[in-house]
């Protein structure tokens, strides 16, 4: 099933789609004041398909959306390094533009992602 269509059939307002997505807070037991500021990680084609973008603004318009691609997470992951320096490094680097601009959602957009969640929780 492609993202979009996944997306189509999950979302009814973000935060319902759990398994794709990682809330950003500073506290875990706190949920943050989600302002629709919505980022994407995922491979470049994912990216320049804008297939998530699509399909979070047709339900919700207003929603601002960033996406990064991170294509040097796919093979990290793949090598099994999922609390490894250098990913941990890559990962930094990836999300870097997202956290400056503030996003309060991080959509994790390959089926690889989900893995470095505990990872990403982190920076």
């Amino acid at each position: 099933m492609s993202a979009h269509c996944f997306l189509q059939k999950r979302i009814q307002g973000i935060q319902h789609a759990r398994n794709v997505i990682l809330l950003l807070q500073e506290k875990p037991p706190l949920r943050p004041q989600l302002r629709n500021h919505i980022g994407v990680i995922a491979t470049n084609t994912t990216v320049n398909s804008n297939a998530y973008a699509r399909a979070i603004h047709a339900h919700n318009p207003d929603t601002r959306i960033l996406s990064q691609a991170a294509p040097l997470l796919v093979p990290l992951v793949e090598e099994g390094w999922l609390d490894h320096e250098v990913t941990r490094l890559t990962v930094r680097e990836y999300l870097k533009p997202l956290l400056v601009d503030d996003i309060d959602t991080l959509v994790l957009g390959c089926t690889h992602f989900p893995l470095l969640k505990p990872l990403i929780g982190k920076e």
